[in-house]
């Protein structure tokens, strides 16, 4: 049985690897003329499957109000989720979720982002959010599937260069 306990500061520095393989991504088209401007998403595959990784640590310093929790089997850590109630804005900001590899496909994200749900419920966040890649179509279709739509973007968050790159930040929210 999974269970999903709160965590106590000691984790905020555990190294955790983010990796995914993806086929595709929606390309991001900038559109503006003297009267109106957006962007647009269109879905492209790559020539190949491509493999994306990434270290972080648990929790980031930059967040100010964090709350980390962990998904254990069998008193195994095998998920985490971490987030961050926005004050300003009254939202809990998703800021990680991670399943680890050889546990994925069995229902512990769901079982986190539920838990991040009653969390922001609890606390009275009027809403959530979190951040995904353009080309992490496993955790965009997630995440829909989960209720959240897209609310906007960011075209040089990671380098002046994100759409030429193919990974512009998305984010996601769900309203309360």
């Amino acid at each position: 049985m999974i269970t999903i306990t709160e965590l106590s500061s000691e984790y905020n520095t555990t190294q955790i690897v983010f990796d995914y393989v993806t086929k595709g991504h929606y390309r991001a088209y900038l559109c503006h003329d003297e009267n109106s401007f957006g962007i647009e998403f269109i879905y492209e595959e790559f020539d190949c499957e491509i493999e994306k990784i990434f270290i972080d640590i648990l929790v980031p310093s930059y967040l100010d109000h964090p709350k980390s929790f962990a998904a254990k089997l069998n008193d195994q850590i095998v998920g985490y989720v971490v987030v961050n109630h926005e004050m300003y804005n009254n939202r809990i900001r998703i800021a990680q979720l991670l399943v680890i590899k050889g546990f994925r496909n069995m229902g512990i994200g769901k079982l986190l982002m539920n838990h991040a749900e009653d969390y922001a419920k609890n606390v009275g966040a009027r809403a959530l959010i979190l951040e995904t890649q353009s080309c992490n179509l496993i955790a965009i279709s997630f995440y829909r599937h989960c209720g959240y739509q897209f609310v906007g973007c960011d075209a040089t968050c990671y380098s002046n260069e994100d759409i030429e790159r193919r990974e512009v930040r998305l984010e996601l929210g769900k309203a309360l």
